[in-house]
């Protein structure tokens, strides 16, 4: 084959690169051990050629380390003690879970006169078992029948007879209840004092917690209210000694449902309009900067 055969049978290639090498002059050594005309008109030695050397080239490298010298000191995130452990920078959040009771203690506290029922959610602790057993102290002010009725309805009655275990758990107030006499402002909800059948006691400021301190710590020697760290122990009649007990002793505070209410309020946006100092100052003092008025 001579050299004009040779370059018509690469003439594609040569038209791709523009390079048209003269008939019978060879072209100089590449350096990879071939001439660069069997580099320019044999696709398998150019691409065999070139291909180490562009591999070597992006062979990827270590990142270098970042130089942060210039942005100053750097804070170090510390690590969150373990739940049960706090310090002054992490203090422990305890969170009030939802209570949930047995199906018969369910019945029970449901159809309980409401003073009572409000006794139980509310002043009785924060558990399950503190709550059961001040109710289980309210039941046994009943006589022997009727405890024994009602844990028949409450227990195994099916259907279940709710109007039957009503009028039995009534017999716990009123004038001749086995626990207070509860008298009423005129509404339902309202509670204007309550008087404890067992000594006369009488309540008329909050009067709900104050009979149930009264009931459970006086007559019943309970407290209700246990401290968050199993470790501890401790229990208290009222709960504000014992928030105060975690707050000072285990550095420790119980969050309010109010917390996640402002939590999920959306931040207010503030108009376009006031966007300087001076006309956030005259909108609180009752100017309207959009219609440019006093408003008083």
């Amino acid at each position: 084959m001579n050299s004009y055969t040779h370059q018509n049978e690469y003439l594609p290639l040569q038209y791709a690169t523009g390079f048209y090498p003269p008939p019978d002059q060879p072209m100089p050594h590449s350096g990879y051990g071939t001439t660069g005309v069997e580099i320019l008109y044999n696709p398998a030695v150019f691409v065999k050629t070139f291909q180490g050397d562009f591999s070597s080239s992006i062979r990827p490298q270590p990142p270098t380390p970042a130089d942060n010298s210039k942005l100053g000191p750097q804070r170090t995130r510390k690590p969150r003690p373990h739940p049960e452990r706090s310090t002054k920078e992490h203090p422990i959040a305890i969170e009030t879970l939802r209570i949930e009771h047995s199906p018969a203690h369910t019945r029970l506290i449901e159809n309980l006169p409401s003073t009572l029922r409000r006794i139980i959610e509310s002043w009785s602790g924060d558990t399950s078992a503190t709550q059961s057993a001040v109710l289980e102290r309210m039941l046994n002010e009943l006589d022997d029948d009727s405890r024994r009725t009602i844990d028949s309805i409450a227990y195994t009655s099916v259907p279940f007879q709710a109007s039957a275990l009503v009028r039995l758990l009534d017999a716990l107030c009123g004038p001749t209840g086995k626990l207070c006499l509860v008298v009423r402002n005129g509404s339902q909800s309202g509670v204007s004092s309550i008087t404890c059948n067992k000594c006369k006691a009488s309540f008329t400021r909050n009067a709900v917690q104050a009979y149930a301190h009264h009931m459970i710590t006086e007559h019943w020697k309970m407290k209700v209210f246990a401290c968050f760290a199993a470790k501890c122990g401790r229990s208290f009649a009222w709960t504000q000694d014992r928030d105060r007990h975690e707050k000072t002793k285990h550095n420790a505070y119980r969050k309010k449902a109010y917390d996640s209410v402002v939590k999920q309020q959306p931040e207010p946006e503030i108009p376009q309009a006031l966007s300087q100092p001076q006309q956030v100052y005259q909108a609180l003092q009752g100017y309207n900067m959009l219609e440019d008025k006093w408003e008083y």
